[in-house]
Protein backbone atom coordinates (compact mmCIF):
# COMPACT_ATOMS: atom_id res chain seq x y z
CA UNK A 1 0.00 0.00 0.00
CA UNK A 2 3.01 2.35 0.00
CA UNK A 3 3.43 2.62 -3.77
CA UNK A 4 1.88 6.09 -3.90
CA UNK A 5 4.47 7.29 -1.37
CA UNK A 6 7.55 6.97 -3.59
CA UNK A 7 8.48 7.77 -7.19
CA UNK A 8 11.52 5.56 -7.76
CA UNK A 9 13.18 2.54 -6.18
CA UNK A 10 16.77 3.39 -5.36
CA UNK A 11 19.42 0.79 -4.58
CA UNK A 12 23.16 0.39 -4.04
CA UNK A 13 25.65 -2.06 -5.51
CA UNK A 14 29.34 -1.96 -4.70
CA UNK A 15 31.82 -4.44 -6.11
CA UNK A 16 34.90 -5.41 -4.16
CA UNK A 17 38.16 -5.68 -6.08
CA UNK A 18 39.32 -9.31 -6.08
CA UNK A 19 42.97 -8.78 -7.09
CA UNK A 20 42.42 -10.56 -10.39
CA UNK A 21 41.18 -9.89 -13.89
CA UNK A 22 37.48 -10.76 -13.80
CA UNK A 23 34.06 -9.28 -14.40
CA UNK A 24 33.40 -7.74 -10.99
CA UNK A 25 29.76 -7.05 -11.90
CA UNK A 26 28.57 -10.57 -12.71
CA UNK A 27 31.39 -12.96 -11.86
CA UNK A 28 31.95 -11.89 -8.28
CA UNK A 29 30.69 -15.06 -6.64
CA UNK A 30 27.99 -12.96 -4.98
CA UNK A 31 24.24 -13.47 -4.77
CA UNK A 32 23.46 -11.25 -7.78
CA UNK A 33 25.51 -13.26 -10.30
CA UNK A 34 22.61 -15.65 -10.92
CA UNK A 35 20.35 -12.66 -11.61
CA UNK A 36 22.71 -11.17 -14.21
CA UNK A 37 25.05 -9.17 -11.99
CA UNK A 38 24.98 -6.63 -9.23
CA UNK A 39 23.76 -3.78 -11.41
CA UNK A 40 21.19 -5.25 -13.81
CA UNK A 41 20.44 -8.39 -11.81
CA UNK A 42 19.66 -6.54 -8.61
CA UNK A 43 17.39 -4.19 -10.59
CA UNK A 44 15.61 -7.23 -12.07
CA UNK A 45 15.13 -8.68 -8.59
CA UNK A 46 13.66 -5.40 -7.34
CA UNK A 47 11.29 -5.20 -10.32
CA UNK A 48 10.15 -8.77 -9.74
CA UNK A 49 9.58 -8.05 -6.07
CA UNK A 50 7.54 -4.92 -6.90
CA UNK A 51 5.54 -6.82 -9.52
CA UNK A 52 4.42 -9.21 -6.77
CA UNK A 53 2.67 -6.20 -5.25
CA UNK A 54 1.42 -4.85 -8.58
CA UNK A 55 3.88 -1.94 -8.46
CA UNK A 56 5.82 -0.56 -11.43
CA UNK A 57 8.34 2.17 -10.62
CA UNK A 58 11.60 3.34 -12.20
CA UNK A 59 14.74 1.81 -10.72
CA UNK A 60 17.67 4.09 -9.90
CA UNK A 61 21.19 2.98 -8.96
CA UNK A 62 21.85 5.79 -6.52
CA UNK A 63 25.24 4.51 -5.35
CA UNK A 64 27.73 2.25 -7.05
CA UNK A 65 31.46 1.82 -7.28
CA UNK A 66 34.27 -0.68 -7.12
CA UNK A 67 36.56 -0.43 -4.16
CA UNK A 68 39.27 -2.19 -2.23
CA UNK A 69 37.92 -4.36 0.57
CA UNK A 70 39.72 -3.12 3.67
CA UNK A 71 40.35 -6.63 4.99
CA UNK A 72 42.80 -7.50 2.17
CA UNK A 73 46.32 -6.21 2.78
CA UNK A 74 47.11 -6.36 -0.94
CA UNK A 75 44.51 -3.67 -1.51
CA UNK A 76 45.71 -1.08 1.01
CA UNK A 77 47.62 0.72 -1.75
CA UNK A 78 45.73 0.14 -5.00
CA UNK A 79 47.77 -0.80 -8.06
CA UNK A 80 47.47 0.02 -11.75
CA UNK A 81 45.65 -3.32 -12.14
CA UNK A 82 43.02 -2.13 -9.64
CA UNK A 83 42.65 1.18 -11.48
CA UNK A 84 42.11 -0.62 -14.80
CA UNK A 85 39.58 -3.10 -13.37
CA UNK A 86 37.72 -0.21 -11.75
CA UNK A 87 37.45 1.56 -15.12
CA UNK A 88 36.34 -1.66 -16.81
CA UNK A 89 33.74 -2.25 -14.09
CA UNK A 90 32.26 1.21 -14.64
CA UNK A 91 31.81 0.76 -18.39
CA UNK A 92 30.41 -2.77 -18.19
CA UNK A 93 28.06 -2.12 -15.31
CA UNK A 94 26.69 1.17 -16.64
CA UNK A 95 26.14 -0.22 -20.14
CA UNK A 96 24.42 -3.30 -18.72
CA UNK A 97 22.40 -0.98 -16.50
CA UNK A 98 21.17 1.00 -19.48
CA UNK A 99 20.22 -2.25 -21.20
CA UNK A 100 18.24 -3.15 -18.06
CA UNK A 101 16.44 0.22 -18.25
CA UNK A 102 17.90 1.61 -15.06
CA UNK A 103 16.84 5.25 -14.89
CA UNK A 104 20.02 6.76 -13.44
CA UNK A 105 23.42 6.13 -11.88
CA UNK A 106 25.63 7.74 -9.25
CA UNK A 107 29.26 6.68 -8.82
CA UNK A 108 30.50 6.78 -5.26
CA UNK A 109 32.67 8.77 -4.68
CA UNK A 110 34.50 11.66 -6.33
CA UNK A 111 37.72 11.77 -4.33
CA UNK A 112 40.17 8.89 -3.89
CA UNK A 113 40.48 9.31 -0.15
CA UNK A 114 36.83 8.36 0.07
CA UNK A 115 35.47 4.96 0.95
CA UNK A 116 37.79 2.07 -0.05
CA UNK A 117 39.49 3.88 -2.92
CA UNK A 118 36.28 4.08 -4.97
CA UNK A 119 36.96 7.68 -5.97
CA UNK A 120 37.12 9.00 -9.52
CA UNK A 121 40.10 11.18 -8.54
CA UNK A 122 43.43 10.24 -6.97
CA UNK A 123 44.83 11.70 -3.75
CA UNK A 124 46.16 14.71 -5.71
CA UNK A 125 42.68 15.24 -7.21
CA UNK A 126 43.86 14.11 -10.65
CA UNK A 127 41.56 11.94 -12.79
CA UNK A 128 42.02 8.19 -12.37
CA UNK A 129 41.36 5.75 -15.24
CA UNK A 130 37.81 5.26 -13.91
CA UNK A 131 37.18 9.00 -14.29
CA UNK A 132 38.49 8.95 -17.86
CA UNK A 133 36.34 5.90 -18.68
CA UNK A 134 33.29 7.66 -17.22
CA UNK A 135 34.06 10.81 -19.19
CA UNK A 136 34.53 8.92 -22.46
CA UNK A 137 31.43 6.77 -21.96
CA UNK A 138 29.20 9.76 -21.24
CA UNK A 139 30.68 11.64 -24.20
CA UNK A 140 30.00 8.72 -26.56
CA UNK A 141 26.49 8.12 -25.24
CA UNK A 142 25.41 11.73 -24.78
CA UNK A 143 21.97 12.12 -26.36
CA UNK A 144 21.98 8.36 -27.12
CA UNK A 145 19.24 5.84 -26.44
CA UNK A 146 19.81 2.17 -25.72
CA UNK A 147 18.35 0.08 -28.55
CA UNK A 148 19.39 -3.56 -28.20
CA UNK A 149 21.94 -6.22 -27.40
CA UNK A 150 24.13 -7.03 -30.40
CA UNK A 151 25.26 -10.52 -31.42
CA UNK A 152 28.95 -10.42 -32.34
CA UNK A 153 29.26 -14.16 -31.85
CA UNK A 154 30.38 -16.42 -29.07
CA UNK A 155 32.43 -14.84 -26.32
CA UNK A 156 31.51 -11.21 -27.08
CA UNK A 157 29.06 -9.08 -25.11
CA UNK A 158 27.82 -6.04 -27.02
CA UNK A 159 25.14 -3.36 -26.88
CA UNK A 160 23.85 -0.81 -29.40
CA UNK A 161 22.82 2.78 -28.76
CA UNK A 162 21.22 5.23 -31.20
CA UNK A 163 22.80 8.70 -31.21
CA UNK A 164 21.12 10.80 -33.86
CA UNK A 165 21.84 9.10 -37.19
CA UNK A 166 24.71 7.09 -35.70
CA UNK A 167 24.61 3.72 -34.03
CA UNK A 168 27.22 3.29 -31.30
CA UNK A 169 28.26 -0.22 -30.27
CA UNK A 170 30.00 -0.98 -26.99
CA UNK A 171 31.51 -4.46 -26.88
CA UNK A 172 33.97 -6.54 -24.86
CA UNK A 173 35.23 -10.10 -24.55
CA UNK A 174 33.30 -12.13 -21.99
CA UNK A 175 36.46 -13.95 -20.92
CA UNK A 176 38.90 -11.51 -19.43
CA UNK A 177 42.58 -11.81 -20.20
CA UNK A 178 45.63 -10.06 -18.86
Amino acid sequence: GAADSFDVVAYHFHAGYQNRVTDHDNQSGGPWDAWGGGVGGKAGFLRQWMAGYGVVKPVFLNETGMGCPAYFTWCLLPTEAFDQMQATFLVRSFVRGWSAHITGFFWFTLEAIGWRQTGLLDSNLNPKPVYLAYQHLTHQLQQAQYTRAVDYGEGIEAYAFRRGLDEVHIAWAQTDQV
